[in-house]
């Protein structure tokens, strides 16, 4: 009990600061006193079980998955329901969320009422972030552009159109400049607006096919105008661990490659 008089003591000192933030403070006192006073920060939308690439490293839509593919129970294969979506942003307002992520096991942006969900989102006052494979982009960069998003995160992995169609061996090897010219609008029209949100992740997922891009990577980021890269170990699964595995001295050379490619993005 003393101890806890000391932390409140302490949390009183730092209610005069500018960076108080009762919201945080609620979440923090909740494991100290086994209790829950508000809801989470952030609620994560599963809105989409499509999506219109095939990357092979995908679980969901790889085609050397398709025995999973084909046996997908309809549950996950269809669009999150608006009418629960509704519900859901309405309760989530009601116990203090703040940021909405808009992720999913397919591509969120194929919801056929993407636009009205963000348009929701913004009226309830929360902030929003989503991840897309960036091809279907160009469609909502205008409406992004006002304070709302946090960030977006397009997930790419390739610095060439060798690796891409490697990545993506069943997708139209046209749909990389798409992808690539909407981030640079995108990044564009931010400058134009003069505004830093939302912030512009491009993701490298690092496989058997694309490592030697890792470092190629950051000057192609750049030319997009991404704000930053997500570089990360692909997620290897049964159906693709003995095509995508790097071998230990590949994984050497990835370390290296990994600070060299931190010192170019730093400069």
């Amino acid at each position: 009990d003393r101890r806890f008089d000391e932390l409140l003591s302490t949390i009183e000192v730092e209610t005069h600061n500018d960076h108080y933030n009762k919201r945080e403070l609620l979440r923090a006192l909740g494991p100290v006193l086994k209790d829950v006073f508000i809801g989470p920060k952030f609620l994560l939308l599963d809105l989409s079980g499509k999506c219109n690439l095939d990357c092979v490293y995908c679980r969901g839509f790889s085609n050397w998955n398709r025995e999973f593919i084909n046996n997908k129970p309809e549950s996950i294969t269809r669009f999150l329901d608006l009418s629960i979506i509704r519900n859901i942003l309405q309760e989530a307002v009601e116990i203090g969320v703040e940021c909405v992520l808009l992720v999913g096991g397919g591509e969120p942006t194929l919801h056929p009422d993407f636009l009205e969900i963000i348009g929701l989102i913004k009226k309830l006052g929360l902030k929003f972030n989503f991840s897309t494979n960036g091809t279907l982009l160009d469609r909502y960069n205008e409406y992004i552009l006002d304070g709302s998003c946090e960030s977006v995160t397009v997930s790419l992995s390739y610095a060439s159109k060798e690796t891409f169609m490697k990545l993506r061996p069943g997708s139209n090897p046209k749909l990389a400049h798409k992808i690539e010219k909407s981030i640079r609008t995108l990044s564009t029209m931010k400058e134009a607006r003069d505004t830093m949100p939302p912030h512009i992740i491009v993701l490298f997922a690092i496989c058997r096919y694309n490592w030697h891009e890792i470092i190629p990577f950051v000057e192609f980021a750049k030319k997009l105008g991404a704000n930053a890269i997500w570089y990360q170990m692909v997620h290897l699964e049964d159906f693709s661990k003995d095509k995508l595995m790097l071998s230990p001295e590949k994984m050497q050379h990835v370390s290296k490659d990994l600070q060299t490619a931190k010192q170019l993005c730093q400069q």
